[in-house]
């Protein structure tokens, strides 16, 4: 029998995967977001779940959806919007599918 640590942490990831499944196709998160935050919380007072934990499961989560790491993700996104903002057609020459990922 899984003991409630063990459940929380399954838990914990499948919600992050779920968010951010729905984040890559556009859906609004705002209510789901605050959710989790919340159940994390109480995770934590609980201490189900620590910080470092959380972030573990988020990453691979982040991973396993997006195929890259979240500080690569990170960078790739603010690298497009300096394109953007910049007046030349370097931004266009990108193709629109990898544009908006």
């Amino acid at each position: 029998m899984m003991n409630q640590k063990n459940m929380f942490y399954k838990e914990c990831y499948r919600q992050l995967y779920n968010l951010l499944n729905d984040k890559k196709k556009g859906i609004d998160l705002k209510d789901r977001e605050s959710k989790l935050q919340g159940f994390i919380a109480a995770g934590d007072f609980l201490k189900l779940i620590t910080r470092a934990e959380v972030t573990a499961l988020y990453n691979k989560a982040h991973f396993e959806i997006f195929n890259e790491s979240v500080s690569n993700r990170n960078e790739r996104k603010k690298a497009m919007q300096n394109l953007k903002a910049g007046k030349g057609e370097a931004y266009f020459e990108i193709p629109a599918v990898l544009r908006n990922n």
